[in-house]
This record gives C-alpha cells, sequence and structure tokens, in this order.
C-alpha cells in the first residue's frame, strides 16, 4: 500500500480515537443533568437510526431468521445495554479519566474471557500483560494509596464502572458466534437496535424529562451517538482491513491520553500522579496481552463505543 494511503488511514485511526477520548468527557459531563439510562438509550436510539440507514444504503439483508435471533439479543444485552449502564452510571461518580483508564482493560478482560468459555491459549507473556495491567487499574482506583484497601473506601464510581470491561468481554465472545453468521454491520446495527429496547423501560423509570434537557446535553449525546458510534465504527473498520487488526489495535491505547487531555481542558480534571502511573502499566500490560492476539473477530476491538465507549 502506497505511504500516503497508509497514513490517510494512520490520522483517521488517530481520530478516530480522539472521538472516543471524547466520549468519556461528553458521557461525564452528560451524567451530570441528565439520567444514565436515558443517556445511553438516547445515544443508541439516534445511533441506531444512522446505522439502519447506512444498512440500507449498503444494501445489505436485513431480514433476521428466527432462528438467528438468540445470536443478537445477547449483544444487544451485554454490549449496549449491561455495557453502557455500567458506562453512564459509573461515570456518575467517577471522573472521565479514571473511567477511561479502567475501561483501557477491555482486551486484557477479553482475553481473560476467552480463555475461560472458549478454551483459547493464554501464553506467559498475556499472563504478564493481565498481571500488569490489573496493577495499572488498583493504582487508579486506590490513588496510590494502600489504606484504601484496609478501610475498604473505593470510590463507587469505579468500581461500578469496573463491570463494563467484563460485560465487553461476553460481548465480544459471543460476537465471535454471530460474526460466522452476520457482518459487522448488521451485527452492531441489530445489538444496537435491541439495545435501545431494553434500555428504554429504565429511560422512563429514571423520570428524566425529556423537553428540559440542555442544548449542551443533547450536543454531548449526539455527539456520543453519531461520532463515537456511528462514524469511529466506520472509520475503524476501514482501518482493520486497510492495516490488519494488530496495526490498528495499537490506537487503541491512545484512548486513555485523548481523555485525559481533554479532560483537563474541558471539564478542568486533574491529572495526578497515580494516574500517570497507571495508564503506563494498563497500557503496557494490553500491549504485552494483545501482542499475541486471541483469535477473536473482529467484532472485538470496539465495534460501537467504549469505545467501547
Amino acid at each position: 500500500m502506497e505511504t500516503k494511503k497508509l497514513w490517510f488511514h494512520y490520522i483517521r485511526l488517530a481520530f478516530v480515537t480522539l472521538t472516543w477520548g471524547g466520549a468519556f468527557v461528553a458521557g461525564r459531563f452528560t451524567v451530570g443533568e441528565v439520567g444514565p439510562f436515558t443517556v445511553a438509550f438516547w445515544r443508541f436510539a439516534i445511533a441506531s437510526a444512522v446505522l439502519w440507514g447506512f444498512l440500507r444504503f449498503t444494501g445489505q439483508s436485513v431480514k433476521i431468521k428466527h432462528t438467528e435471533w438468540w445470536l443478537l439479543i445477547p449483544l444487544g444485552l451485554t454490549g449496549i445495554f449491561i455495557y453502557n449502564a455500567l458506562f453512564f452510571t459509573g461515570l456518575k461518580y467517577t471522573t472521565a479519566i479514571n473511567g477511561s483508564l479502567i475501561i483501557a482493560t477491555n482486551p486484557v478482560v477479553t482475553t481473560i474471557i476467552a480463555a475461560l468459555i472458549l478454551r483459547e491459549t493464554v501464553s506467559w507473556r498475556q499472563i504478564l500483560g493481565i498481571l500488569v495491567s490489573f496493577s495499572g487499574v488498583a493504582m487508579v482506583v486506590t490513588g496510590g494509596s494502600l489504606d484504601v484497601f484496609s478501610t475498604l473506601d473505593f470510590n463507587k464510581g469505579d468500581l461500578i464502572i469496573s463491570g463494563a470491561p467484563i460485560a465487553w468481554a461476553f460481548y465480544s465472545v459471543l460476537g465471535k458466534k454471530a460474526m460466522a453468521v452476520f457482518s459487522p454491520l448488521v451485527a452492531t446495527t441489530y445489538a444496537c437496535l435491541i439495545g435501545t429496547l431494553i434500555l428504554l423501560p429504565f429511560a422512563i423509570w429514571e423520570g428524566t424529562n425529556w423537553t428540559a434537557i440542555s442544548v449542551a446535553s443533547w450536543s454531548a449525546i449526539v455527539y456520543m451517538a453519531v461520532f463515537a458510534s456511528v462514524i469511529s465504527f466506520n472509520w475503524w473498520y476501514s482501518g482493520i482491513n486497510a492495516l490488519g487488526a494488530g496495526r490498528a489495535s495499537i490506537f487503541i491505547n491512545l484512548v486513555p491520553l485523548w481523555t485525559m487531555l481533554l479532560a483537563a481542558i474541558i471539564l478542568k480534571e486533574n491529572i495526578i500522579l497515580p494516574q500517570l502511573i497507571g495508564a503506563l502499566l494498563i497500557m503496557s500490560g494490553v500491549y504485552l496481552t494483545s501482542k499475541r492476539p486471541v483469535k477473536l473477530s473482529s467484532v472485538t476491538t470496539k465495534a460501537v463505543d467504549s469505545g467501547n465507549v
């Protein structure tokens, strides 16, 4: 591939990670005004509508056999509903920076779940990466103080959002079977639609007055739906197709760095030394774990957010 085309994909992948980093900031800002389930519902209601338009535009079949729904419903339950319920609820009580660093362990947790469920082989290098990554998470959630372990005085937002990588790992593992039947666009579109339907009653239960949501919060929700979900989804897979999953996955490590920068500028969050040390450990652990990638389908990489996100 020509150098100019390579740089084109590099720039787009960097932009994708920037939008995912921005999603943490937008999410942290929005849950200060709007309930977490409401934020998640509207984000994926909008994303689903746009993805459905893309699906019809590409001419891909939207017909699902009744025997195939069992492949899609678990994706919507784990990757959209549970993941985002934990993601946005956690962001309500912790910082965007902490949230991004904890979510950065997605590949590590996916490796563990894949080994347990799919019997994937885990190398000693990956085991080292898992230990290094989780030591980084410990550094982040404790703020570098061992007293937190003795008093169990953890930030509840950190604890809540720590469950999100587990949900994403199950989404990734389940996605392996779905990818044998559906394209990434079809699987992601239906996962979003199903997850949105599950989120709806919880959003209603929160009792948020949707007409009273500020323009700033609506803008953040639309940003997360269109830029951090739909556009990034397409550009991410374009990068994977052009560069390969291994080379593209390296860019994931930029997400917490972008989040730190944006959170410091926009939310005025302080960047403390334990976060920097934790970031270094987590990204080092992700690198070690991903060096010999688990053989999952491309859905494992960041189909819709967190980024991830």
